[in-house]
């Protein structure tokens, strides 16, 4: 027996060995022993993560969030997913801007697969949030024209994006109206998510600013219009340390005197909207650190409706008042959705 023949018979044998030895290790669930190098990822089959028939952000928050969190750690595992839709039935467009900005947060990370749904409801809503012009589809769907989407491209308030999503919602849900005041209370609402998610969208887990922030800032803001009740919904996403994640890792004080005041984060973030709890700007401009309660300003004045903020442990729907509840599992990031009514300023 030549060299060659003994060396090609001796190498199959440790690459057998080796396949068999990941299967073991793949069989046994155990997590990788080594770190990844960027943009390298695990040689398994996708992980699936399967929606839940209803699925809603607002309705069913925890159930949602516990998808998210999944989706996270695969994406920090470096492992590809199957986003499994198969099963949905009604899909709200709150879930639709968080699925976004998850998929938004994976590109370049690993890749994400997906089954559309059975339902030809639910596929008739993802069609007209927009959602298959933001994937690889098979099948050519319509470009909806009831749908705007922005994500996060710099360090910039985007005025004039946030004027045209102001613009786009009142022009559906409200082509009568010519106020100015009324559109510059949206665009400035949308322009407030955006400056304030600065505070809380960058962060890293020290509480600094990375080198490359931009890639800390996956935020998404996205407008839907639902023509069978003439509602825009527009949600904002980011998937950061959450607002009173950023008080704890900016101010000390201020959040040893809320751990000890409140329990309760809904509570926390209830007062800060309304502005009874004064939080500072990170510039420590005291004319600064007015928007979240300028938010609520508009909600009361009308010019928005149903002002939801959820964060970390808090949902806070400022429609539907009592006592205010902390969430079971705490969502990674904010979420902030308001809705453009018709002029009654009521549901349709």
């Amino acid at each position: 027996m030549n060299s060659r023949l003994r060396y090609q018979r001796a190498r199959a044998r440790a690459e057998e060995q080796a396949r068999a030895r990941r299967k073991a290790w793949i069989r046994s669930g155990r997590r990788i022993s080594r770190a990844l190098y960027p943009g390298e990822t695990l040689n398994l089959s996708p992980y699936q993560i399967t929606l839940l028939p209803r699925s809603s952000l607002i309705d069913s928050p925890d159930l949602l969030i516990d998808q998210l969190r999944l989706f996270r750690k695969q994406i920090e595992m470096r492992r590809n997913v199957l986003l499994n839709m198969r099963d949905v039935r009604d899909i709200g467009s709150d879930a639709i801007a968080v699925i976004l900005a998850c998929l938004k947060s994976a590109v370049s990370r690993i890749s994400v697969y997906g089954r559309w749904p059975s339902s030809q409801i639910a596929i008739a809503k993802l069609v007209n949030s927009g959602f298959p012009q933001q994937v690889s589809t098979r099948v050519n769907f319509p470009i909806s024209e009831n749908a705007m989407l922005l994500f996060a491209v710099d360090r910039r308030v985007l005025t004039q994006k946030a004027r045209e999503i102001a613009l786009f919602a009142l022009r559906h849900s409200r082509p009568e109206c010519c106020d100015d005041l009324i559109l510059d209370a949206i665009a400035g609402t949308i322009g407030e998510f955006m400056q304030n998610t600065y505070d809380h969208a960058v962060l890293d887990s020290f509480g600094q600013e990375p080198p490359l922030a931009d890639d800390r800032m996956e935020w998404v803001v996205h407008a839907e219009f639902v023509p069978e009740t003439r509602v825009t919904h527009i949600s904002f996403v980011d998937l950061g340390v959450g607002l009173l994640g950023s008080i704890i890792l900016r101010n000390k004080v201020l959040a040893t005197q809320l751990a000890i005041g409140m329990k309760n984060d809904s509570a926390i973030v209830g007062k800060i909207m309304r502005g009874e709890i004064k939080v500072p700007s990170r510039t420590g401009d005291p004319r600064r650190g007015v928007g979240l309660p300028l938010i609520h300003k508009h909600y009361e004045s009308k010019h928005i409706g149903r002002l939801i903020v959820i964060s970390n442990r808090a949902f806070v729907d400022f429609e539907r008042a009592g006592q205010p509840r902390d969430l079971r599992i705490p969502f990674p990031g904010t979420f902030m959705y308001f809705e453009v009514r018709p002029t009654d300023g009521q549901p349709a």
